[in-house]
């Protein structure tokens, strides 16, 4: 095996965890979106997204990879947005 055949299987490994983190906090997401139905939250709370982000940052291994910690953790924050729109969505067209 190649030194370049070795760092992709790492990153398949690594890609593979993410996944299944994905999955786990997409189904947290949803049940916080099952919160927000229930008590009329906002999808949105800049508040905490920021704490997320700002969390997520100065957990970066160095500082050179800070502004992708960030940008990746903005997108992430997008993602559970969007997830949490769309079953709100559907939803309330179950009740109707």
């Amino acid at each position: 095996m190649t030194d370049m055949q070795r760092l992709r299987q790492e990153i398949d490994k690594i890609d593979e965890q993410l996944s299944c983190l994905l999955n786990r906090r997409m189904m947290i997401a949803r049940s916080v979106a099952q919160y927000k139905i229930d008590h009329n939250c906002c999808v949105l709370d800049t508040e905490r997204e920021n704490e997320i982000i700002h969390k997520a940052c100065e957990r970066s291994a160095c500082d050179e990879l800070k502004p992708y910690q960030e940008l990746f953790f903005k997108q992430l924050m997008t993602l559970s947005r969007d997830y949490q729109k769309t079953f709100i969505k559907l939803q309330k067209q179950i009740k109707k």
